[in-house]
């Protein structure tokens, strides 16, 4: 077990010094929770004290070798359950009323029920960021729900892997849906340890730079993810430039799963 803690410690520590020399100045840290696990004070009180002493660990043996870069921290909830009690701080990203969530087993739950969800949250007072939109299963079927989702307070959060071609055909096509659409709001590494997910944002701002997009790279990942920490309002994000062979490409894979169902 202390093996596998020091080992830990050292993906992270390499991650920092990877963000920090892509300029990240500021990063937030999110480790996974069940929703389920809010509803249980002493589980949840075991859980968090658990994650503090690590991150007190991780700031000071980063500080040690001179970091840098600032940590922040969060949780990424997935949502297991309809209902979350959330007011611990903890919980929330950098403590503002801004939470990541995900839907559980990277499967899209039922469409609608998902819609209501998100809406209960919003109503409840919450700014719900929902974590890699594009890569659950079953994503690909129901794409009208990014603007229900978006239309009940939530903000949607892509994955750079998935701009990247990480995490497959169907993740990029979404992806690109996403930012073509202006719907994406934020970017992020999810990184998940050294090498097996490397952060990769360089090859993202280059990725950007290329289409002449700069500015669009900058409103997701620096200006939206500053206004995030600070509690502000995220702003509109411009579309990226068409892709006919993005909208034809969707299209014929929309036929083949038509006909699948047959």
């Amino acid at each position: 077990l202390r093996q596998r803690v020091l080992d830990v410690e050292r993906h992270a520590i390499t991650g920092l010094r990877e963000f920090e020399k892509a300029g990240v100045t500021t990063a937030v840290l999110t480790p996974h929770i069940d929703a389920s696990l809010t509803l249980s004070a002493p589980d949840l009180e075991a859980r968090l004290t658990s994650v503090d002493h690590a991150r007190r660990q991780l700031r000071e043996e980063w500080q040690r070798l001179g970091g840098r870069l600032r940590i922040l921290d969060g949780f990424e909830i997935a949502l297991d359950r309809p209902d979350v009690m959330l007011d611990d701080p903890r919980l929330r990203l950098a403590g503002t009323n801004y939470l990541l969530v995900e839907w559980p087993g990277m499967r899209l739950p039922h469409a609608d029920a998902s819609v209501r969800v998100l809406e209960r949250l919003s109503e409840d007072g919450w700014l719900p960021v929902l974590a890699h939109p594009e890569r659950y299963s079953g994503m690909a079927d129901h794409l009208w729900v990014l603007d229900a989702w978006r239309s009940v307070g939530a903000h949607l959060q892509v994955n750079v892997g998935s701009i990247l071609g990480m995490h497959g055909r169907i993740a990029y096509d979404i992806a690109m849906h996403l930012l073509h659409g202006g719907k994406a709001d934020l970017l992020a590494s999810d990184y998940h340890g050294w090498p097996v997910r490397p952060p990769g944002l360089l090859e993202t701002a280059d990725w950007f730079s290329q289409r002449q997009q700069a500015l669009i790279f900058e409103r997701l990942m620096v200006d939206n993810a500053a206004r995030l920490i600070e509690g502000k309002a995220l702003l509109e994000v411009p579309e990226l430039p068409d892709d006919p062979s993005l909208v034809e490409r969707m299209r014929r894979g929309w036929v083949r799963r038509i006909k699948k169902r047959r």
